[in-house]
């Protein structure tokens, strides 16, 4: 009896959601530039990873809209804003950004950098705080590599360590595939924090 009296409320707020979706969906891009440029970090987060367009894939109509020149300018920078003030989340999306299937609009708008690359492995392996995810990045960082890219990646891990990362521990979650990852800090108190210098 409880369950058919609460059965309409639930598709009354669902339809509510809807009609928002749909009445506002245009204003999606501009929103979350608007709260990234505020500096709320999720957001900057989420507008510089290209998410003002929905999901990568589902639809290339952005790519003829002027939002994206705009999105092009203004994401490395933000990628770099949350970097140097210490986001360990953006860490792993620069990380990911080389791997096409990965990298999700990342991908094509950074362009290729061997050092950085591995750089970007260096570092995490320094912040995470898990032997066996440890273990996972030492293989990685195992493979053959060209001697001055390596010796250049280690150094600037060290750089970026010591100036954006010093205190910074990631530990670590079993997922639900089972698949061990970085624990996102882009959540609770960390989103209420403003990044500085995020302001245009």
């Amino acid at each position: 009896m409880a369950r058919s009296q609460t059965a309409p409320a639930g598709g009354r707020a669902t339809e509510r959601c809807a009609a928002l979706l749909e009445r506002h969906v245009g204003q999606h891009f501009n929103w979350l530039r608007q709260a990234a440029f505020a500096g709320e970090p999720e957001a900057m987060l989420r507008y510089a990873l290209g998410e003002g367009f929905g999901m990568p894939g589902e639809s290339h109509a952005y790519l003829r809209s002027p939002d994206f020149d705009t999105w092009r300018r203004e994401a490395p920078a933000m990628l770099q804003t949350l970097f140097e003030a210490g986001y360990p989340e953006v860490l792993v999306f620069l990380m990911v950004s080389p791997d096409p299937l990965m990298g999700g609009q990342l991908h094509k708008l950074l362009p290729p950098d061997p050092v950085r690359e591995r750089a970007y492995v260096e570092l995490l392996a320094k912040l995470v705080d898990d032997g066996a995810e440890a273990a996972s990045l030492a293989a990685l960082l195992a493979r053959p590599e060209d001697p001055a890219v390596r010796d250049q990646a280690r150094a600037l891990a060290t750089q970026w360590h010591a100036a954006h990362f010093p205190i910074v521990r990631l530990p670590v979650r079993t997922g639900d595939d089972g698949h061990r990852l970085p624990m996102m800090h882009a959540s609770g108190q960390a989103c209420s924090q403003v990044a500085p210098g995020a302001a245009p």
